[in-house]
């Protein structure tokens, strides 16, 4: 697969050891290009949480629209400094 997000994740505790060992023997299997988490809540907690885990997380599926807090460009914008992708849902 392309991408294997841990989906719905919206804590730091969310991102378990077990969970960030077993994508990376699927990456490091060659059975998932990247790994990633998604999100629709919690952002301003969980976007520095992936930061921190680097280089393990490759990209970010959020949430993103007119509604979100205006923290969001300075979220986004730290994670794709340390180089994670990316990609917004929701954004009508």
């Amino acid at each position: 697969m392309d991408i294997w997000y841990l989906h719905g994740r919206s804590k730091p505790e969310d991102l378990t050891d077990e969970l960030l060992e077993a994508q990376q023997m699927a990456k490091q299997a060659g059975k998932a290009r990247f790994v990633g988490v998604s999100t629709h809540a919690g952002h301003a907690d969980l976007f520095p949480a992936v930061i921190q885990k680097l280089p393990h997380f490759d990209v970010i599926l959020t949430s993103y629209n007119f509604t979100m807090d205006p923290r969001m460009e300075e979220l986004i914008a730290a994670a794709a400094k340390q180089g994670i992708g990316i990609v917004a849902m929701k954004v009508m």
